[in-house]
């Protein structure tokens, strides 16, 4: 019985992740969805593959995610719900694993952690979109690193070393956001034993090395390949650093509180300026300092639950540019592999004062776990629900969010693609009608946005209201004047209307 009861706790923890993500089964192609699988060229292509591992053709480097989606486009083609059930059980390996890891760092209620990790909300976003699939095809390789590594210091095997080194280099061909592997291994070390020798900083030697290198190539692609039209971080230096303690109170407070979840957050405007601007930040240094004045009793745990926190959270706090920080400083995605933080630190807690009950209140603690990872997995399956179009999506968003100007364009495409395929000439007029009120609305957001001005602008050009549709598209040409096909459908719409081309 010894030996199956691993097994057995693994299953539960993988049936009872999937039993609240089957939903997700349900859910659509949404947001990016299109641009990184059903419309995108590499993934048709018969060379694809070749293609993405060894040409800059890709905007991002992530090749071992981009080979999953290409085979699975052979398997599935456009049906979505083969690729949510693959991102469903890397999802609840990955909440095994977590166990499995804690375990072996000796972190009290390691099971409890997987689980809670399991069916936390916050990693709805990464489950039930496809496009998240680099995060949760990351994270297993990266726990079953650690293991390896934590497996080596305590034989001293070689092979073991090599094999956590290779399963590091998978993860970060799969996302780059686990780059942060290195230092975590470092903090394990000071978990351990309590300290960090110069062994340990040579056998991180080669993951510093691993993860600068891959870090160096992604950035280069995403800044050659996605950011070259895109303005995501004007801020300078010292806003980003204000900035950075906001985005990680808010990624606690969602991890402890994971409520009115959204696709896409307001964005701040951080002016380091102001004192209180600053308070996140030192709020966050106050707490690690007390934390580390109090290491060798209460503050060990804390520090190294909110070392690992931090640390895992830094490329994604906006020092280095991502495109998604045009819209929002701030994902759910971002924090998939940081959470795991917050979880085990609350689960060892939380089984600790357990411990120390007598048996009565034991039973209500059991009873109170039972109750809080239901409404966990009740909040995930309903989260999961809103992945299930982009009319889902973006309403949720927009009701949430109603300042959100590529809520509005992305809904108002939406509601127009479905006109195409309404029989009912009165709902399809209806949803036409809507789809015209987004764009407005989003022009009026953001009128320096191109996006909104094209899309009003090809409504306008469906109706035969061609001088309307001119004015977008020289709306357009403002932010965007080098865009042939924009001057052309300019031209055309002049020419509709008996008028002159206009010249660059």
């Amino acid at each position: 019985m010894d030996r199956k009861k691993p097994i057995l706790l693994a299953a539960v923890i993988i049936l009872v992740t999937l039993a609240f993500y089957l939903p997700a089964v349900d859910a659509g192609f949404v947001f990016d969805d299109e641009h990184l699988l059903t419309a995108n060229p590499l993934i048709k292509a018969r060379d694809g593959l070749r293609r993405f591992w060894f040409t800059a053709e890709a905007e991002d480097y992530f090749p071992l995610t981009s080979t999953s989606l290409w085979l699975e486009w052979r398997l599935w083609d456009k049906d979505p719900a083969g690729y949510h059930v693959v991102n469903m059980l890397l999802h609840a390996a990955s909440a095994a694993l977590i166990w499995r890891a804690l375990k072996r760092l000796n972190v009290p209620g390691a099971w409890l952690a997987g689980l809670i990790f399991g069916v936390h909300p916050v990693n709805a976003a990464s489950v039930a979109w496809i496009s998240e699939r680099k995060n949760v095809l990351a994270l297993p390789f990266y726990l079953l690193s650690l293991l390896l590594y934590l497996r080596f210091e305590s034989s001293g095997r070689a092979r073991a070393y090599a094999g956590s080194l290779a399963l590091f280099l998978l993860a970060l061909l799969s996302n780059i956001s686990v780059v942060v592997l290195p230092p975590v291994l470092l903090g394990c070390a000071w978990w351990r034993r309590g300290r960090v020798t110069r062994k340990d900083l040579l056998r991180s030697l080669p993951f510093f090395a691993l993860a600068g290198a891959l870090a160096a190539i992604e950035l280069w692609f995403h800044s050659h390949r996605v950011l070259t039209q895109i303005a995501a971080r004007p801020e300078g230096f010292l806003s980003r650093a204000a900035a950075a303690g906001w985005a990680v109170g808010f990624y606690l407070y969602k991890a402890v509180l994971p409520w009115n979840l959204a696709m896409v957050y307001p964005r701040w405007n951080v002016d380091p300026r102001a004192m209180t601007a600053w308070l996140p930040d030192l709020g966050l240094l106050t707490g690690l300092a007390l934390a580390w004045r109090y290491r060798r009793r209460w503050g060990r745990p804390l520090l190294f639950a909110a070392g690992y926190f931090m640390v895992s959270l830094l490329p994604l706090v906006g020092f280095a540019d991502i495109s998604f920080m045009k819209y929002s400083l701030v994902a759910d995605p971002w924090q998939y592999v940081a959470i795991v933080g917050i979880i085990g630190l609350a689960a060892a807690a939380g089984v600790r004062a357990w411990e120390r009950l007598s048996p009565t209140p034991q039973k209500q603690v059991i009873i109170g776990l039972v109750i809080l990872v239901g409404a966990l997995g009740v909040l995930t399956w309903r989260r999961c629900d809103v992945f299930e179009s982009d009319e889902t999506l973006w309403s949720d968003t927009l009701e949430k969010n109603p300042r959100c100007y590529i809520a509005q364009v992305n809904l108002g495409k939406a509601l127009l693609a479905e006109t195409r395929f309404e029989r009912n000439p009165l709902i399809a007029q209806t949803k036409f009608g809507q789809a015209i009120s987004h764009f407005q609305a989003a022009v009026l957001q953001e009128s320096n946005e191109p996006e909104a001005h094209e899309n009003l602008a090809n409504v306008f050009f469906a109706l035969g209201e061609y001088g309307r549709a001119a004015e977008q598209y020289r709306q357009v040409l403002r932010t965007l004047p080098d865009d042939a096909a924009i001057r052309e459908r300019l031209n055309e719409a002049l020419a509709r209307q008996n008028r002159p081309p206009e010249d660059d």
